[in-house]
């Protein structure tokens, strides 16, 4: 046989035995003392080679076992991260509405907090005070403070306007309006004192701060009206007026009442007792029993408890002339009301 060839050599359970024999006599000699034989050498080499292979497996697959754990752990870090961001944007929808709450035109949405409370009084004079953190009366679990000028009824018929402009469209959006147009959906007498009165309640409503919490939690603290901008053209004044997105706050579903405007508007707006009752006793399914000083103190009357008496009884008589009540009784200072069908509490998800 030529050098650099190899010879084939047959299965031969003879010869396997010879080699098996020879192989395990040769692992048994001592190495130090006789020379391994080429077999044995080629033995030990293949048996160093699959150790090798093997620990090399071993470290890889420890490599692979590291890198699914990261890979794992990553993913987790991912899912929490989505998860929380997620709980963000969700506690965010709830806190910043992308629009109000929507309701019919015959209806305007007013928050109970505001119209339970002595925000909008019922005072008439036009020397108005400029209050500072200013807290407010109010019957429900809110707590308001107010920096402004003192706000009346007409300031609140404006502003529940301009509410429900704003309820069709995303609530940073802009609303445009004439000044006919608002007077009209008021109800107030086309005269140029109205126009020059909606011009300063507007102003009036831009440059307010008002804070109302639930406990230690805010639920709206900016300004009733963020942006106003006029403009005069072909005897016409046009208005631009824009919300602050997070008075959505003050707007929710099932806090929110609907005033009938038809009533609101045959109360009249110089009836201000009247028509503050009317917003309070709306946002009642059944109104309860209350003192004449608590409704004295919650109005923000200015009268004295004695005229405060008379002006109580004529409003709500108006309130019965209008179909709002069925009926009312004082009896020690104590009133009780029953609305009438008309007068049933309705809210925005009702």
């Amino acid at each position: 046989m030529k050098s650099g060839q190899f010879k084939t050599i047959m299965p031969n359970k003879k010869v396997n035995t010879v080699l098996f024999e020879e192989a395990t006599t040769s692992t048994a000699k001592d190495p130090v003392n006789e020379e391994e034989t080429p077999l044995a050498k080629s033995i030990n080499r293949i048996r160093a080679i699959a150790l090798v292979k093997e620990q090399e497996e071993k470290e890889k697959a420890k490599e692979e076992s590291k890198e699914e754990a990261k890979k794992a752990l990553a993913q987790h870090n991912t899912h929490l991260v989505v998860k929380q961001e997620s709980s963000k944007y969700e506690i965010g929808k709830i806190i910043m509405q992308e629009v109000l709450p929507m309701w019919d035109d015959f209806n305007r949405g007013a928050p109970n907090p505001v119209i339970r409370s002595s925000l909008f009084s019922v005072q008439t004079s036009e020397a108005r005070e400029f209050v500072k953190k200013q807290t407010i009366y109010s019957t429900s679990n809110h707590q308001i403070s107010y920096t402004g000028e003192q706000l009346q009824q007409e300031d609140l018929s404006v502003w529940l306007c301009i509410i429900h402009m704003a309820r069709i469209h995303s609530i940073e959006s802009a609303i445009y309006f004439t000044t006919y147009q608002l007077i009209k959906d008021l109800g107030w007498k086309m005269h140029s004192d109205t126009y020059d009165r909606v011009k300063l309640i507007l102003s009036r409503l831009k440059v307010t701060g008002v804070t109302i919490a639930a406990g230690v939690e805010k639920n709206y603290e900016g300004s009733l009206v963020q942006e106003i901008a006029r403009s005069e053209f072909n005897g016409q004044t046009y208005w631009m007026v824009q919300l602050n997105p997070r008075i959505t706050g003050i707007f929710m579903t099932d806090t929110t009442t609907l005033l009938e405007w038809e009533v609101r508007k045959e109360i009249g707006k110089k009836a201000t007792v009247a028509l503050w009752l009317h917003a309070y006793y709306s946002s009642h399914k059944v109104p309860y029993a209350i003192s004449i000083r608590k409704l004295h103190e919650l109005c923000g009357s200015a009268n004295r408890l004695t005229g405060f008496r008379v002006n109580l009884n004529n409003a709500l008589q108006k309130l019965i002339t209008v179909g709002f009540l069925e009926t009312y009784h004082i009896d020690k200072d104590i009133v009780t009301v029953v609305k009438s069908k008309r007068g049933s509490m309705k809210l925005v998800n009702s």
